[in-house]
């Protein structure tokens, strides 16, 4: 809620993996040192914070194609159309 200023689950920074119809697995980011979503991001819309190695999204470049989850299998990065 603190950063999309709604409760929306589909906004969760958060994301559940179904691995069977008995076990969910709740992947959030690791701060990954040399994170590969970054590098993975088609339109460079990704960078890291120095201080806190928290992952930055560049909303201009960005256009929510999702190319990050298609690369990086375990990114837990949520993609939601602007205005939905």
């Amino acid at each position: 809620m603190e950063h999309e200023k709604t409760f929306n689950p589909a906004k969760s920074r958060i994301r559940v993996v179904r691995l069977n119809p008995f076990l969910n697995l709740a992947v959030a980011c690791r701060l990954c040192e040399d994170a590969p979503c970054v590098a993975a991001c088609p339109r460079d819309a990704l960078s890291q914070s120095k201080e806190r190695g928290t992952i930055l999204v560049d909303e201009e470049k960005c256009n929510g194609c999702a190319g990050v989850s298609k690369r990086v299998i375990m990114a837990p990065l949520n993609f939601i159309q602007k205005g939905k």
